[in-house]
């Protein structure tokens, strides 16, 4: 009998070491598609991800990717699964995907004169255009151009499409005709000027290169070209003066020197989208930007459209010029923004607006085009240079990592296609000068400046100096030190003073969080809006010493925290008390550490710790 209660129970401790064994947390899996490449994020512990379409098995693969390419004519529906031992967990979403019916038969070519350029649209599987003049044909090509010579002055101009299939040459219906008249040389310029993550740099004074300053640099580009401003992302947050009054300083001083447009970057999200919203809102009360906002693909997930407020694109007539600019945020800058203030926003991919859009406004009779994007991003600029010649932009013009850039991408057309960036903090700013000669595009030069060698355009410092009781506050000496504190040596402290100022076991903070140094002497209170410039709130977490110790081991790359901690002295038996920033706490990045969120606010920003903590060293 004995001997039959052991074995029940080995059979028992059997069974359940199996089913232990065999449990895991499951994670959600979603899955994007750019052109025939199905991809997906790395899910922990995979053994291998499978796809399928309309329930079939395509394949597998250990890769984060599967190309689609191959599949026979029709539509489908893509799904895919990750298998971890013997769970098999399916895609949240499902992708629809066809594949086109090829047809032998070519859609006819519409031809366009501009100047002494035949244009026209890439015509789906066609190997090349034949070009007749007065019914005779002079030549082939595989361009989607040619250009005209003067002998041809009054001939009719026709083109039809060819492909070779199966051996046999396919053509398209002729084209319209069109007559070209040969006129002298006609010249467009324009100049294309930009500011980028200025991150409240207003005021010029010993630490800041100030705003009136740029005023000049522009006031000189205008005595001899037509210019188009761009406010190209994160112009509002990070100084005092422009925190404190939620960018409304800068629109001040943007309305005066009449930009064209603003491109929303991931900053303008740090107060809260609505905050800018309120400068396109009608009431003057609280400041009304005289310029359009621009961002095509920021999606408002709530509505699945674009904010209403913000335009996909601006068409600016001046001097007889007519310019078309394309606003758009990287797709990717959603994880540099709190979540509690991107959660109901995404942003798509900006490559197929582009590809849309560009041609609309040539059709709109733009004579140059731009995109302005807040991103510099090698791969997606590649993608925009490498568009046929309809969709292909004139200029990029980029921000966010506050890099001086001034580079050109070749095209198919043998164009340079112009890539432009300005440091931060007005520390350059740029501009792009776009020429053309009959209406084809032939010169592009990048120049960069630098505000510090500028006087203070005199209208601007008014506006500047209208903010003197706010400058003043901002210069409010609050603290000092005898040595520069560096950023990391910033990050300590604001740990340290996090944790005084809570009472907690520990304090922790991102390291993206600390965004310059702090020279030696009296530190000013504008100095620590310029070092921790997000309103960042502090929670009160209870985190277990063993998931605690999994964050630090994981993560501590990314983190501050304050000077007494040790983490070789966490007890994983043992509950602490933390003090940690909402971007943390509330950060894709750490989902696995704070579930269930059940920590509570202390209501203060992080700056009220830092600034108490500092005023004990005078």
């Amino acid at each position: 009998m004995k001997k039959c209660k052991f074995l029940n129970l080995l059979v028992t401790l059997f069974f359940l070491f199996i089913l232990t064994s065999c449990t895991v947390t499951t994670k959600e899996f979603y899955i994007k598609l750019k052109g025939d490449i199905l991809y997906w994020d790395e899910v922990e512990d995979a053994e291998m991800y499978g796809v399928y379409a309309n329930g079939e098995e395509l394949g597998t693969t250990t890769d984060l990717e599967y190309s689609l390419a191959g599949l026979d004519d029709g539509e489908y529906t893509i799904t895919a699964k990750y298998f971890i031992g013997d769970t098999v967990t399916e895609s949240v979403n499902e992708i629809k995907y066809k594949v086109k019916i090829f047809d032998l038969n070519l859609n006819t070519p519409d031809i366009s004169l501009v100047g002494n350029k035949l244009k026209w649209g890439k015509i789906e599987y066609a190997d090349s255009y034949e070009i007749y003049i007065n019914n005779e044909k002079v030549t082939e090509t595989k361009d989607t151009y040619y250009t005209l010579e003067q002998a041809y002055d009054g001939a009719t101009i026709k083109i039809r499409a060819t492909r070779i299939y199966n051996d046999s040459l396919i053509y398209s219906d002729f084209s319209n005709e069109v007559i070209y008249i040969y006129s002298k040389t006609s010249e467009n310029k324009v100049t294309i000027f930009s500011i980028n993550d200025t991150h409240g740099a207003f005021e010029t004074d010993e630490d800041t290169i100030g705003i009136a300053k740029v005023g000049t640099v522009i006031k000189n580009l205008e005595k001899d070209s037509t210019v188009i401003k761009i406010a190209n992302g994160d112009i509002f947050q990070g100084g005092y003066v422009s925190n404190v009054t939620f960018g409304n300083c800068f629109i001040d001083v943007l309305n005066n020197l009449e930009f064209d447009c603003f491109v929303i970057g991931n900053h303008e999200f740090d107060w809260g989208l609505e905050k800018i919203e309120a400068y396109k809102d009608g009431d003057l009360a609280n400041g009304e930007a005289d310029f359009p906002f621009l961002a095509a693909n920021i999606i408002d997930k709530r509505t699945n459209k674009r904010p209403t407020w913000l335009d996909e694109y601006t068409i600016i007539e001046k001097d007889n010029q007519k310019v078309g600019v394309i606003g758009l945020i990287g797709e990717g800058l959603t994880s540099s923004i709190s979540t509690s203030k991107v959660e109901n926003y995404e942003f798509s991919d900006p490559l197929p607006i582009i590809k849309r859009l560009v041609p609309e406004l040539r059709n709109n009779g733009c004579d140059f085009v731009v995109v302005s994007i807040h991103e510099y991003n090698d791969y997606t600029n590649n993608q925009i240079s490498y568009l046929d010649e309809e969709m292909l932009p004139d200029a990029i013009i980029c921000g966010h990592t506050h890099q001086k850039i001034s580079e050109t991408l070749t095209t198919k057309t043998n164009y340079d296609l112009p890539v432009l960036q300005s440091n931060t903090k007005n520390i350059t700013v740029g501009s792009v000068t776009l020429s053309k000669t009959n209406g084809i595009l032939n010169k592009a030069i990048i120049n960069h400046y630098y505000p510090i060698n500028y006087n203070e355009d005199k209208t601007v410092l008014e506006i500047v100096n209208s903010y003197h009781e706010l400058i003043n506050e901002g210069n409010e000496i609050i603290g000092f030190t005898p040595t520069e504190l560096s950023r990391d040596a910033l990050g300590v402290f604001a740990c340290d003073a996090i944790k005084t100022g809570t009472g907690a076991d520990l304090a922790i903070m991102n390291t993206g969080g600390v965004r310059t140094v702090i020279s030696s002497g009296n530190i000013k209170m504008k100095n620590i809006y310029e070092v921790f410039p997000f309103d960042n709130y502090i929670y009160m977490v209870d985190i277990s010493g063993s998931k605690l110790k999994s964050l630090i081991s994981r993560q501590g790359g990314y983190l501050y925290w304050d000077s007494d901690f040790e983490y070789d002295n966490i007890s994983t038996n043992k509950t602490y008390k933390l003090a940690i920033i909402d971007y943390v706490y509330f950060g894709g990045y750490y989902d696995s550490y704070f579930e269930p969120r059940d920590g509570i606010s202390t209501g203060e920003i992080i700056r009220k710790y830092i600034i108490d903590e500092l005023k004990k060293t005078l």
